[in-house]
């Protein structure tokens, strides 16, 4: 530090002093990027937990387009459960089916 002069200290002063505004702004564009993917991140996860719902049937009031839980894996998901529960709905129609005709026909009483 004995070498270093005034005019040293004052080079080294202006040098940081002019790269400071290009830091400050690094600062902040990352942390405005990180704020975004901070964002993007729960709204992933609320679509998740969305997908979830709608493979397990509970959901009520469905997301649409543009709503924040909606997605397109979501909107799979809640129309292949909207299939399962058709295709459960025509199976016990036909059981019930098979099992009228075990009655009537066969005389054989079927069970529930």
């Amino acid at each position: 530090m004995a070498d270093r002069t005034p005019d040293t200290l004052r080079q080294d002063a202006d040098e940081i002093t002019h790269r400071w505004p290009v830091t400050a702004m690094s600062i902040r564009c990352h942390a405005d990027a990180w704020a975004k993917d901070r964002e993007e991140l729960e709204q992933a996860r609320v679509q998740l937990a969305g997908c979830l719902t709608a493979a397990e049937g509970a959901t009520q009031a469905p997301a649409h387009q543009g709503d924040y839980g909606w997605s397109l894996a979501y909107q799979r998901t809640l129309e292949l459960r909207e299939e399962l529960e058709r295709l459960k709905a025509e199976q016990a129609a036909w059981e019930r089916l098979a099992r009228d005709v075990a009655t009537r026909f066969l005389g054989v009483r079927a069970p529930e």
